[in-house]
């Protein structure tokens, strides 16, 4: 945009962002304005109530090409030429057209010659444009009583010349008899004002401090003239020329001010509060472990005057889960909801009977699960409605959210076999593989009989069935996370073998030795496979034996023959026959480790030993045949495979005959 100064032809170019281009010429010309010359005006009025009237004379000079426009009062036009004919009485504008511009250069105003006009006019403005304008004409004439009387120089009325409920304005009055004359006022046209109503030119506002009620409005309006009227209770109340009001508590109020004439203006004013303290809603923080539970307290600071609330919390549900609320004070449970109107959100409110004042305390505590590793925040809601207290008023409290969390760790993971089985005297080893969590581990196992345990693996040696039962693995991170498994170990008797409690056995030969009832597998160490063996020989015997839950015992026993080792005559021949003719015992076993034999008469003298098991007396002391009768015997020996080695004595007497 550009301002010229002179007429010529002028360029516009214009281009865009992009390089393109294009452009104009226009042309300024100057048309001063046309200069109106009256000497010669002539202007002749009408004869009564006819069309004889004109306007001749007029001469204007200006930049040609000039355009002539008669204008009546109605705006309509009706000549084209300079000099104006056949004119009814009224008021008459010439507008000039030159160039492009027009210009009303006068207007003049044709009466009639007939012998009525107007002597005065009496007229009120408009209020607030509320048509209440009025305008009274006062005329001349031989017989007024028959004048009509018009405020447009069209419509004439017979009012009398008062005319009502007129809005603002130009007016032009006239007259006009039964015989068509007609009179123009002189000081056409009548101009009717609209005077607005009061114009608000002060308005001061003093705030409300700390819920005390002194709070102010000051207002000022101007007027043309008259009294001005203030409220600011719609209309209620209402102060004459004062508009001071004192002693005010915050809030909004429907301001009125008025005049004389019922003209008025209405507005609001807004009185704010200023508070020293604000209150402060805290989000607590905490920490729980996945799967565990968690609370977060909810604290109010500076709670003072509250009379309800409504207040949002946040947090995030790929970490925690509000599950409820513990440890509401008692001053809020009536009318205390909380509710999970969408996830992720709780809304919580509450609506007091009376304001209520409480101490910094915690309200209340949310409880939370923990879902997944992370860091949940828990916020109030802080956007526009979203987080509100209010007086006992329903004014807004100042409040100020902080922002608490809560940090959800991964618990450890337990990975172990959930049944062991063992059989009585084996060693039972679980290793658990431990996953997660966080930090050292500390692990704790517990089980039948009051078992403890710090150590990672369970270690149970030599068991027995009293060790059955279920075992219970608890592990703890350095959060505190913790998670339990358990193992149910079954220790399975083993088989019990019938010996089992004896070292050595004193049998017969053919002495059936039992290993036991109810295994499935036997294995003795002669090979034989059976559940009983016949003993033919001393010895050590040994049996493995296999349960049907695959359970094993093993055992050995020592088999000795019971009873002497001898058999002894009670008489014997010597007479050379070859039967019968020495005196030796006959070995019933093989066991006997040391022997020594006496023979001894009847005087006690010892007459014949030996210490070779297989060599006998054959009757002779010294070489000479002994005599006929009964001699004493006496064995001393030894058996080998006993726990203690201790001598043995049999004693008795044998017949020698002939």
């Amino acid at each position: 945009e550009i301002i010229v100064n002179d007429t010529g032809t002028y360029w516009v170019k214009a281009t865009s962002a992009e390089g393109c281009s294009n452009r104009d010429t226009i042309n300024i010309g100057l048309y001063p304005q046309p200069q109106l010359d009256e000497t010669n005006l002539v202007i002749t009025n009408t004869g009564c109530g006819q069309n004889n009237g004109s306007i001749t004379g007029l001469q204007v000079t200006g930049t040609p090409p000039l355009a002539y426009y008669w204008v009546n009062m109605l705006g309509d036009t009706i000549g084209f030429n300079i000099d104006l004919l056949n004119l009814s009485a009224g008021a008459y504008s010439l507008v000039v057209a030159y160039g492009t511009c027009s210009s009303t250069m006068a207007t003049y105003l044709v009466n009639d010659d007939g012998n009525i006009q107007i002597d005065s006019v009496n007229f009120t403005n408009d209020h607030c444009s509320s048509n209440t304008a009025t305008l009274t004409i006062y005329a001349s004439a031989t017989n007024p009583d028959i004048l009509t009387y018009s405020i447009d120089g069209v419509n004439f009325l017979s009012s009398g010349g008062i005319f009502t409920n007129l809005p603002q304005g130009s007016y032009y009055l006239m007259i006009k008899d039964t015989n068509n004359c007609v009179g123009n006022y002189i000081n056409n046209p009548v101009i009717i004002q609209n005077i607005g109503g009061p114009e608000i030119t002060t308005e001061n506002v003093s705030p409300e401090n700390d819920f005390s009620a002194d709070g102010s409005i000051f207002l000022e309006a101007t007027l043309a003239n008259g009294d001005v009227t203030y409220s600011i209770y719609n209309g209620n109340n209402p102060q004459t020329n004062n508009g001071l009001f004192e002693n005010l508590s915050a809030g909004t109020y429907h301001c009125k001010v008025w005049d004389g004439f019922g003209c008025d203006t209405t507005f609001e004013v807004i009185v704010p509060r200023n508070t020293t303290t604000i209150l402060e809603a805290i989000s607590g923080f905490g920490s729980s472990c996945v799967n565990d539970t968690v609370v977060s307290s909810l604290n109010l600071k500076q709670f003072n005057g509250v009379f309800s609330f409504e207040a949002k919390i946040y947090y995030n549900i790929n970490v925690v889960n509000c599950v409820g609320y513990i440890d509401l004070l008692p001053e809020l449970e009536a009318g205390f909801n909380a509710n999970i109107t969408t996830p992720g959100e709780v809304l919580l409110t509450w609506q007091g009977t009376l304001p209520l004042t409480l101490p910094d305390t915690v309200m209340t505590k949310l409880v939370f699960g923990g879902l997944g590793e992370g860091v949940s925040l828990i916020y109030w809601a802080a956007g526009p409605g979203q987080s509100v207290f209010f007086d006992q008023h329903m004014d807004t409290i100042n409040a100020v959210c902080h922002v608490g969390e809560i940090q959800v760790y991964t618990s450890p993971e337990i990975d172990m076999q959930p049944n062991e089985e063992a059989c009585s005297g084996d060693t039972i080893l679980v290793e658990p593989t431990v996953t997660d969590g966080n930090g050292t581990i500390i692990y704790e196992w517990s089980g039948p009989n009051e078992y403890q345990s710090q150590n990672k693996k369970l270690f149970l040696s030599s068991v027995n069935i009293n060790q059955t039962g279920t075992y219970t693995l608890t592990v703890v991170d350095s959060m505190y996370c913790q998670k339990s498994r358990t193992i149910n170990i079954n220790v399975i008797p083993s088989p019990e073998i019938a010996f089992s409690e004896y070292d050595t056995l004193w049998v017969e030969p053919g002495f059936l030795l039992e290993a036991g009832y109810g295994a499935e597998y036997y294995y003795w160490n002669t090979g034989e496979i059976t559940e009983t063996i016949v003993i033919d020989s001393m010895g050590n015997y040994m049996v493995e034996v296999t349960s049907y839950q695959n359970c094993k015992s093993t055992d050995a026993v020592q088999i000795l023959w019971a009873g002497t080792p001898f058999y002894l005559p009670n008489a014997f021949t010597p007479n050379g026959d070859g039967l019968n003719d020495s005196f030796a015992p006959i070995p019933r076993y093989d066991y006997v480790n040391k022997y020594h034999l006496s023979i001894y008469n009847r005087w006690g003298q010892r007459i014949y030993e030996t210490t070779d098991i297989n060599r006998g007396w054959d009757g002779t002391y010294k070489g000479s045949p002994c005599m006929l009768g009964a001699y004493v015997y006496r064995i001393v020996y030894e058996e080998f495979g006993q726990q203690s080695i201790e001598s043995k004595v049999m004693e008795g007497t044998v017949m020698l005959v002939r």
